[in-house]
């Protein structure tokens, strides 16, 4: 059934059906999925950069033979199972040049985890670290100090294109189960595939996964060299 078949009285329907779900099944939980779903705005000021690492915020000033960590970093995987935890801190001026990698024991004083509820992806423990005056040894530095933004883009390399990878694996996984349920479902006695607009949604799809693909073998080639 297209939208030209229906009734004006069945597309009235059809709004009030959705009203009615949106005002009993969204409305009413939408505080409670911002709660879970977001963190305060102080806290992100007080935060990482997340993906930018050049200007990330939270701080590492050397004491002897420790290092005072301050500052926070949020939706951390495995930050509450972590027993130890490999942290990009800030020890010199702004910018990529004053960049540091610290490895963190989970039990360090001055360290605090906190679960992070969210909507999905339950399974995957992620966290907010909070660190307070936090103290590191300096033996746990990793590399040289301000020399950690290198090691972090090349760990971005691989993990990036693994993401990808993932994505065009599900991308083409979604579209082999569409092609398959067009061709056994059946509709007004004749199967889901001998629709001219199901054919052009699957070419779509086809369309959008080949240079998706092609340009993920292209970027892992170029790594590779």
């Amino acid at each position: 059934m297209t939208s030209q078949s229906l009734t004006r009285d069945d597309r009235e329907a059809l709004r009030a059906l959705l009203r009615r779900f949106v005002d009993q099944e969204i409305a009413p939980n939408i505080d409670q999925w911002e709660r879970q779903g977001a963190l305060p705005r102080q806290l992100y000021a007080r935060a990482g950069g997340g993906s930018d690492v050049a200007n990330l915020r939270t701080t590492a000033r050397r004491d002897g033979d420790h290092y005072i960590v301050d500052g926070s970093k949020v939706f951390i995987t495995s930050g509450v199972q972590a027993d130890y935890i490999t942290t990009a801190v800030r020890t010199g001026g702004p910018g990529l040049g004053g960049i540091s990698l610290l490895l963190i024991e989970a039990d360090a004083p001055g360290l605090t985890r906190t679960p992070m509820e969210k909507m999905g992806w339950r399974c995957s423990d992620t966290a907010a670290l909070y660190f307070d005056n936090c103290r590191v040894p300096v033996a746990n530095l990793i590399g040289a100090e301000d020399q950690g933004f290198p090691a972090i883009m090349r760990n971005f390399n691989g993990e990036r294109l693994m993401i990808a990878a993932m994505a065009v694996a599900f991308a083409q996984r979604c579209l082999d189960e569409a092609l398959a349920y067009a061709r056994q479902r059946e509709t007004f006695g004749k199967p889901l595939i001998r629709q001219q607009v199901i054919r052009h949604r699957l070419v779509d799809m086809a369309t959008r996964i080949a240079p998706a693909r092609a340009l993920l073998h292209d970027l892992a080639a170029r790594c590779d060299a």
